[in-house]
């Protein structure tokens, strides 16, 4: 029984043609359009079928028959449209004026099972169940994930559930420091929080770290009051100092009047100038000044004044 893939054209060699008048000697060199045939088709499912055809000499052509020229065997080309389905299937094919018939069984297979058997490919499995035990999964892939992460190691070590395990990855995880002691040691921890040692009932307590991180003058709450106070301060600040903020308001302010002051030391004819470091423009500025009240002062609070400041001091009038 030949196989054949699935729904694709097959090319396959049928025969052998023997002549019926002389014997049993091979008819190599027939015509092929005086063949005549028929395909039967057998699935489980349904009552066979059948296609009779007539072969073309064309050789491309769905039903096409070439003669191979060598021990009565020839050629037949079968459509893919005959064999799109799994299951067997016969071929008969006489010449009466000149052959006896010839049969070939085939078996129709899927094209990834005919492919993982002759071609490079590697056979697709959809692995339902183990030791009918069915596969489930509780999110589509989680299978195929865990059997990659499984296999897809140089050298994979497995170890049956069945067995006893000692020093792999099971035998730790559930020994002395696995997942099952680790439970057992929060349980415990748990219990000594909520205030069960292991020596019996825990007590109140009185100066240890309880009582001073519980303590309203040096513990969490006291600093927590604190923090709270800084933070309502900085809150302050934060607002004073903004742009347009109060003492952003008054630090402008005084610096309008900073501004007016003369740069150090201070520009030549500055106010500051003629007190601190007075030139000779600023002296002969007093010096006229001065001269000025000499020459014009004539009354202080209401008592006239004698005098011309030079040769005769100014004074009262005597």
């Amino acid at each position: 029984m030949k196989p054949l893939r699935r729904n694709t054209d097959s090319y396959v060699t049928v025969g052998s043609a023997l002549d019926k008048t002389a014997g049993l000697g091979n008819e190599d060199g027939l015509t092929v359009t005086s063949f005549s045939g028929v395909w039967v088709k057998e699935s489980q499912s349904s009552a066979p079928t059948h296609t009779a055809f007539t072969p073309s000499a064309t050789a491309s052509d769905d039903w096409g028959m070439v003669a191979i020229g060598h021990g009565g065997a020839y050629q037949i080309k079968i459509p893919d449209s005959e064999i799109d389905y799994v299951g067997t299937a016969s071929l008969f094919i006489w010449y009466d004026a000149e052959s006896l018939p010839f049969q070939h069984e085939f078996i129709i297979l899927p094209a990834d099972m005919w492919d993982a058997q002759f071609a490079v490919i590697y056979q697709k499995v959809d692995l339902k169940s183990i030791l009918a035990t069915a596969l489930t999964e509780t999110s589509s892939g989680y299978l195929a994930a865990a059997f990659k992460k499984l296999f897809d190691v140089a050298s994979p070590q497995l170890t049956a559930a069945s067995k006893d395990q000692t020093g792999d990855s099971y035998a730790i995880i559930n020994g002395d420091h696995g997942c099952v002691s680790i439970q057992d040691d929060i349980d415990t921890l748990l219990t000594r929080i909520v205030g069960t040692l292991a020596s019996g009932t825990h007590n109140a307590q009185s100066g240890d770290s309880y009582a001073i991180a519980n303590s309203g003058t040096y513990g969490l709450s006291a600093l927590k009051t604190l923090i709270d106070a800084i933070t309502t301060d900085t809150n302050e600040l934060q607002t004073d100092l903004t742009n347009g903020g109060r003492l952003d308001l008054l630090i402008d302010a005084i610096k309008a009047k900073t501004d007016n002051l003369p740069a150090s030391p201070a520009a030549t004819g500055a106010k500051m100038d003629m007190v601190d470091a007075p030139n000779a423009t600023a002296l002969a500025a007093i010096k006229t000044a001065l001269q000025y009240l000499e020459t014009n002062l004539k009354k202080i609070n209401d008592v006239a004044l004698e005098g011309d400041g030079s040769t005769t001091p100014f004074g009262p009038a005597t």
